[in-house]
């Protein structure tokens, strides 16, 4: 049972790369460790995969996440290694594990090729989404050289922050 979760902003993530996909296990309480498991399927009766990615944030750290998703068929059958994809309803969430501790999982509706561009964006702009005004205001003043006419209105000559 998960203690919180939530949905994943696109934003986010500057890129997310496939690296690959398998089935993921039934869990099978007393099996033998590292004996395969049959795949488990969801409530649905479609089996569930485990989706790898490499994944860079909107702050350019970069890592590789496990994303569970559904899927009738491996979702790497129409996605090649590498390739750019998004995330439809992904999810974030965190679980006590049963000897302590916590566990992060992430989750989604469907994983599909990112088009040219969605899911490959510059890090900056993908920052500029995720933060406010005031952040993408600096941003873009600290981008360029600052000049005086940045802080004149366009109706007077001279603005009350000029004087």
């Amino acid at each position: 049972m998960a203690i919180d979760s939530a949905l994943v902003a696109p934003e986010t993530f500057a890129a997310l790369l496939i690296m690959s996909a398998e089935p993921r296990e039934e869990f099978v309480k007393g099996a033998p460790r590292g004996e395969r498991q049959p795949q488990k399927i969801n409530r649905d009766g479609v089996p569930v995969w485990r989706v790898a990615v490499a994944a860079t944030t909107w702050r350019g750290r970069s890592e590789m996440l496990n994303v569970t998703v559904a899927a009738p068929g491996n979702p790497m059958d129409d996605i090649s290694t590498g390739s750019p994809v998004t995330f439809d309803g992904l999810m974030f969430g965190v679980s006590p594990k049963q000897n302590g501790g916590y566990s992060v999982w992430f989750s989604a509706e469907r994983v599909r090729p990112a088009g040219s561009s969605v899911g490959l964006r510059p890090v900056a702009s993908a920052r500029a989404r995720a933060s406010s005004w005031l952040t993408v205001w600096v941003a873009r003043m600290l981008a360029r050289p600052i000049c005086l006419r940045d802080f004149l209105s366009s109706s007077a000559s001279v603005s009350r922050w000029a004087r």
